[in-house]
């Protein structure tokens, strides 16, 4: 397994977002990031036929840790059911892969029509005064 996903993904106005971790150790995390979440996406707008939009986003904690999240919508559809489900189980499958496998796929599928998203680099500040630390102590 190339990621540790993060199965609490949060349905959102703008759509659903995915939060990716690269296995600690694993050469070219950035790449494998952009990769699966670019083919992921991908694969789900062609078996839907259905122009879905997405983001692929290195969010930066603190300075001191980072993790990938994809960030997926159907512009025409707030709601989608099935959407995160399948995006879930999509990443599960692309993380499987070697990293020369998943080179192979993101080439082929962009000689088939994918316009890869670039990362984009955000910084997240963990709000500790919202945390159920407060909720537990009382």
């Amino acid at each position: 397994m190339l990621i540790h996903l993060h199965s609490n993904a949060s349905p959102m106005s703008e759509g659903i977002e995915l939060e990716i971790e690269v296995r600690t150790g694993v050469a070219n995390e950035e790449f494998i990031a952009v990769a699966i979440g670019n083919i992921a996406s991908y694969n789900l707008s062609r078996e839907r036929n259905e122009g879905l939009q997405w983001q692929i986003l290195r969010v930066d904690e603190n300075g001191r840790h980072h993790h990938y999240r994809v960030v997926l919508r159907h512009p025409e559809k707030a709601l989608d059911i099935g959407l995160k489900h399948a995006l879930e189980k999509e990443l599960r499958k692309l993380s499987s892969l070697g990293v020369e496998e998943l080179r192979s796929e993101y080439v082929k599928c962009e000689k088939d029509g994918l316009k890869p998203s670039r990362l984009r680099h955000v910084s997240e500040h963990p709000d500790t005064w919202n945390d159920d630390f407060w909720n537990w102590i009382g």
